[in-house]
Parts: C-alpha cells; structure tokens; sequence
C-alpha cells in the first residue's frame, strides 16, 4: 500500500525528518485538536495481536479494537474515522496483486499450522471480509464520528488534514506525498492561539500510556528537504517509484527506459530521486514516441492523484449516499452499480478446496439483481443520488442480461469470472402478492414497506416458514446461513451430516452467549499465538469460511433492499443488536471445540454443558434455544441431512450426557456429485466438506 520503498527510505534516513510529538499538551486535555485515523489500516493493525488461526476472533478484535480507541480517548484526542469507500477502476491492478499475494500466504498459513504448527505465521492480514464491518458498527455504538467516502479513504484523510489542521494516523506512505499542510489553516493565532498538530503519525510510532499519546510528526515538505526535492516533486517520486495507480505494465516501462532494474530497495530510490534532479522532462528521454506518449500519460494520471484535489465536500442528499458515507451500505454495493464487479476477498481458507465463496454464489446473484433494481429511477426518485451507477446496470438486468465480474480465488491463482444476476422475472416470483404492476413491471424498491422487505429477504433465502419467523433477530441470521449452507451442501451431493449441524447450533449459540472477551495477552506482531494442532483442522476451518461468506452476503443482501433492520437514518447501533448478530454468532475456537466434540459423539447437550456462562443464562435456557433453532433450521430440510449419528436415545437437561450411536454405514452408489475416495487425513474426517 502507497509507494514502494519509499516509507523504509524514509526511516533510514539521517536526521529523520520526523518531530516527537506528546498529546495532550497541557494539564488540561485539549479536545479542539483533531485526528483523522485510517479505519481500514487501523483495523489491520490491531488484528496483529491476536490469532486468527482458527478462523473468525471478531470478539478478541472487537476487544482489542475498543481497548485501542478507548486509550485514544483517555488521551483527550478527538477522533474521525475514514474507512476506504469503493475503490477505483485504475487500482484493478493494485487489487490483483494483493488478493493473489494473499492467496500464496493463505497457502502457507494453512501449511505452517497445520503440518508445522512449530513455526509463527502471522494470518492477521488475511482479515476475514466481516473484520471491516464489525469495526464501523463498534464505532457507531461507541458514538465516533466514521466516514465511508465515494473514494480511497487517504484521498479524504489529505483533505480533513487540510481543512482542520488534523494530524493522519495511518500506515500510507502516500501520506509522505500528499500535501497535508494548509498555510491558512496552520497559522498560529487561527487555532486559537495553540499551535496545531498537522501532518502523517505511523502507526507503527504511536504509543499510548498514562492518558497521554507519542508518536512521530511528519510533513511532505519536510520530507521533500530530507530527500534534496522540491515538494512539488513529490508525485512524480511516487508516480516514478511505483504507486497505486501506476500499472504493473507500466512500472515494467518505467524501470526499463527511465529508471534502471539494477538498483534494490534503497538504492532504487536514490536512483530515482537522481532521476529526478537531472532530467528537464522524463518523457523526452525515451526514444520510441509510442512509449513515451504512454509513460507520459501513464505519469501524468499518477500524479494527478495527488494534485488534481478540492477540499470541497461532496453535499450527501440521496438515499444510498447518506447509508454508504456511514458504513451502513457496504462499498462492494456501490462497486456492483458503478462498476458490475465483485471482489472475494481471500482469506484464511483450505486452499486445496473450492473457495469459500463459491458456495455463496447463488446469494450473490440475488444481490446483483437487487442492486440493478435499486439504479431504477424516476423523475420523482433516485436512489443514489449523484453515485455514477452503470446506465446500462438497469437495462441488462430487465432484459436477463446482466453479468458481474466475480474475482476469486481457484486454485493458487486468482481469476475473473462473469457470474450472471437473477433475472426481473424471478425476482416478480419472489414479491409479495399485489406488488408486481398490472404489466409486469416492477415496483419501485424504495416504494417497498418493512413488512415486504422482510418477505422478500426471507423468500430469497427459501426460509419464509412458520418456526424461522418466530426467531429472534439475534439469532435469525445464524438460522438463515445454516438453513442455506443446508441447501447448497445438499444440491452438490455433499450433505451435511448431523452431528455437524449440531456443531454449528451449538456453537453459534455459544458465540452469541460468550461473556466479554478478554483481552489477550499482549504479543508483537511477529510473535503471533499459535493454535494447538489437533484444534486446527483444514475442514473447520474450511467450513468456518463458508459461514463468514454466507453471513456477510445476507448482510449485503439485507442492504441492497435497504432493510430496516441494516440501514436507517433514526436508529442507533447498540451492542449486540440485529446487525452485531451476523458476526458474533461465529467464534473460531469455540467452533472447533464444537466439531471435534460432535465428531467423537457428544450430544447437543454435552456440547452446550462449557463454563463461563452460568452468570448469563443458564443451561436449561441454552438448551431450549438450542432445539427451537435447530427445530427452525430443519423445517423443510429434514431430506437434506446426513443422519450419520443416532441421538435417539438423548436425554433432557438435567439428566447426564445422551448415548450417541453411529448409524450403520450404507453403501452409497458412485455419483457424479460425489468426488473419489480421499487418502488426505482432513479430507476423510470433513465428512462431505470438500468444496
């Protein structure tokens, strides 16, 4: 992220052009200072210091997260948060790079822990795509300001800084680039009489002890002193260096007619900063005129991201746009209406199975659909406002031709597949009755009341029942991605046996249940906690992933239709509210115990029999909300289970552990739905889980 190599050049350099700074600066704590804090880098900082290695903590980063930003307030620092908002079409590159990286580092991760636990892989870059989510929602209930721009997050960062002479917390070095310093805005008798502190703080600097916050101060001026440049120059370093918007094509051309591949790291700077110094014009310096026409426009489009700026806020009036700036209306949404694309985002997986997001596929289609419906717009309504949807997102999907880009993992390579949306007359099946116009057309999405829009959810999902209804929100969205996972395991020939199901019931309910999570213990982060080997299996951890990717789509589905429950201008988030319950019902450790105790025979019962929440509910409470969501989640999908274990014979609560029979094995006829026999150990214990 930012330029290559400059933030280590930067480091090394003698003097550092770095100013010490300490926060507060008085006895009293002076709020009238403001800090912008990069969320997304943020995020990824702090999921350092804990494991990932069994798949979803958000409760030890939801911990983690709020123990941070509590330390913040302590120190008397006023906070806004910018996440990154939906990134654009010329940073394509930059993304393929980095999820493929991700997949060779999924490949590792699962290798070192599985086959070498001895040896520390950190997987906290492999942020599961609900990390992100949980942090905005957290934010809101601890009521800080957070901002999810239509752009990169850093763009707006420049711009706070600017604006309100606010200091950039963040791990960028596009921040060493970016002109921070506003002349007007830095005078010392403008703020007040208090001089301010405005400029880029590493993350990787600050330190926050005894209410009060250091770190390192820098500016782009004093960085362009420190390298020998003139401040204006500072964009065509990076454009030359290799940022984010400089193609993989075009940095192979930069290095080969303008900057020689001989130098490393360090030395590649120096060059380039040599380069720079002694050069009237680098476009002339290349012979051939089709390649410099295309390095000029190539270098001139890099350095127009930093220049070509306004510190003229966008007015936020339009629906879509008022739920995207607050987090509350995912920026993949908006990337499927402005630009038909959708990113799986790689994470902690068994990569020799299918990615876990193929089995959220089908969902997906329904959230292309919904959002091709949202772009519908009249003279009396748009949606999204000023947001420059795809015209032809609209048309295509009346006419059943609209197609999404899908970028996700097969294999060890990541790849674009066209995936195609759910057509305008399914979707007519799916509606209330009455809804639907005389001739045919569908209704306005925005003209749909809270009671359709529950409908419609429920009947995408094939879960509009009698029992399903009956849930409470906080356990309604584990019910719907179990009943789905159910069904999508059964139509590849793979059913999910019932000793799994029970697993994920009760391990789920527990998730929900858990007490406040603990911080860890302190660790670095090259010094990650590992998990013991037997607890980390490929197929838990493989299964786990599906239900992050089957949680995280019905949250995005709920917000394409602008549900109530996911989007709304008057209602506050709270802890533990129907929004928190898509990703608190998952909790690695807690899923593994679960499984590995199904599988040797343990009852519902015994699986819900753990300590520490006896001063929360008790168990006669956990076990009945154990059989009316397992009671939900079969209805209708009595056919689709594997009853390979036999709990016939379990008892009430109260009474001791169940006897749990294994049911004699049939012999099952070859299939094409059913792959080869497996000698791989977790391939054999993943009971069908091979996709």
């Amino acid at each position: 992220m930012g330029v290559s190599g400059l933030a280590s050049y930067v480091e090394h350099l003698q003097p550092r052009p770095a100013v010490s700074i300490r926060w507060p600066t008085t006895a009293t704590n002076d709020q009238s200072q403001l800090f912008a804090i990069d969320g997304n880098a943020y995020v990824h900082y702090v999921a350092k210091k804990i494991s990932w290695l069994q798949g979803a903590s958000h409760g030890q980063l939801a911990a983690v997260f709020e123990h941070g930003i509590q330390e913040f307030i302590n120190a008397g620092m006023s906070l806004q948060f910018v996440f990154d908002g939906p990134l654009p079409p010329a940073k394509i590159d930059q993304r393929i790079a980095r999820d493929s990286e991700k997949i060779a580092r999924i490949s590792t991760v699962i290798t070192s822990t599985v086959l070498s636990p001895s040896l520390s892989v950190n997987a906290a870059t492999l942020l599961p795509p609900l990390a992100i989510p949980m942090s905005i929602h957290r934010l809101h209930c601890m009521k800080i300001s957070v901002c999810v721009p239509q752009e990169e997050a850093d763009v707006v960062l420049a711009r706070i800084a600017r604006l309100h002479s606010a200091a950039i917390i963040s791990k960028d070095s596009d921040f060493y680039v970016h002109k921070l310093e506003n002349p007007h805005t830095m005078d010392h008798n403008a703020n007040h009489g208090r001089p301010s502190i405005c400029g880029y703080i590493p993350l990787e600097s600050v330190r926050v002890s005894d209410g009060y916050m250091e770190g390192e101060l820098y500016t782009s001026s004093a960085v362009a002193g420190a390298l020998g440049v003139h401040h204006t120059l500072m964009p065509a370093l990076a454009a030359l260096a290799g940022c984010d918007y400089i193609s993989e094509q075009d940095k192979s051309l930069i290095k080969l007619h303008l900057c020689t591949t001989k130098y490393k790291q360090r030395a590649r700077i120096r060059n380039i900063l040599h380069t720079l110094k002694t050069l009237r014009d680098l476009a002339n310096e290349i012979d051939s005129p089709e390649t410099q026409s295309r390095l000029r426009e190539a270098l001139e489009f890099a350095v127009r991201q930093y220049t070509d700026v306004t510190d003229e806020a966008t007015p936020v009036l339009s629906t879509i746009e008022k739920y995207t700036n607050t987090g509350q209306y995912n920026p993949k949404l908006v990337e499927i209406a402005t630009q038909k694309t959708f990113w799986c985002s790689p994470f902690l997986e068994d990569i020799s199975r299918v990615s876990a997001w193929e089995v959220s596929r089908s969902m997906r289609s329904w959230i292309y659909a919904l959002v091709a419906w949202s772009t519908q717009a009249t003279a009396t309504c748009n949606a999204w406002g000023a947001i420059a949807v795809d015209r032809e997102a609209w048309d295509d999907f009346v006419h059943g031709k609209l197609y999404i880009d899908e970028h996700l993992r097969r294999g060890e390579r990541l790849v674009a597949e066209q995936v195609r949306s759910a057509t305008a007359a399914q979707l007519r099946e799916k509606l209330p009755c009455g809804l639907a116009k005389s001739d045919g057309a569908l209704p306005l999405l925005h003209d749909l009341s809270d009671e359709h829009r529950t409908t419609l959810y429920l009947r995408i999902l094939d879960s509009d029942t009698a029992k399903v209804r009956a849930l409470s929100p906080r356990v309604l969205p584990m019910a719907l991605a179990v009943r789905y996972l159910i069904a999508q395991c059964h139509a590849r020939g793979q059913p999910i046996a019932n000793h799994e199901l029970s697993a994920m019931i009760c391990a789920g309910i527990l998730s929900l249940y858990k007490p406040n999570t603990p911080l860890p213990p302190a660790v670095e982060p090259a010094q990650p906690v590992l998990a013991p080997r037997h607890e980390t299996a490929r197929a838990c951890i493989h299964r786990l992933a599906q239900l992050e990717t089957i949680l995280l789509c019905a949250l995005l589905l709920a917000q394409s239709m602008l549900h109530p429950a996911v989007v709304s201008e008057t209602t506050l988030p709270a802890p533990h509210d129907a929004i928190s319950a898509y990703w608190e019902c998952l909790d690695g450790p807690e899923f593994h115990r679960c499984m590995k105790m199904a599988k040797g025979g343990a009852t519902g019962e015994r699986l819900l029999q753990t300590s520490g929440y006896t001063d929360i509910i008790s168990a006669k409470e956990l076990f009945a909300d154990y059989q009316q969501l397992y009671e939900a989640i079969m209805e209708g999908n009595e056919c689709y289970v594997d009853q390979v274990m036999d709990y016939s014979e379990m008892r009430r609560p109260g009474s001791g552990a169940g006897c749990v029979k294994k049911k004699k094995k049939k012999v099952v006829k070859d299939s094409p739905h059913r792959r080869a026999t497996s000698s791989n150990l977790f391939d054999v214990l993943s009971t069908g889980c091979n996709f």
